[in-house]
C-alpha cells in the first residue's frame, strides 16, 4: 500500500513565492495573448465573409 508521502502530485512548492509568482504572471501573459490572437482570427474571418457577401452580385 502506497503512504501519501510517497504519492507523485502535480508539484511540491519547493519553489520560492517570488518564482511561483513569476510563473503565474507568464501564464496569464500566455493565456491573454491566446485571447487576442482569438480574437483577431475571428475578426479577420468577420471581414472576409461580409466582404464576399458585399462584393458577390
Amino acid at each position: 500500500m502506497n503512504r501519501p508521502e510517497d504519492e507523485h502530485s502535480l508539484q511540491d512548492k519547493t519553489e520560492p513565492p517570488a518564482a511561483r509568482a513569476q510563473k503565474a504572471k507568464m501564464g496569464r501573459g500566455f493565456v491573454f495573448f491566446l485571447a487576442a490572437f482569438a480574437i483577431a482570427a475571428f475578426c479577420l474571418y468577420l471581414f472576409i465573409a461580409v466582404y464576399g457577401v458585399s462584393t458577390s452580385q
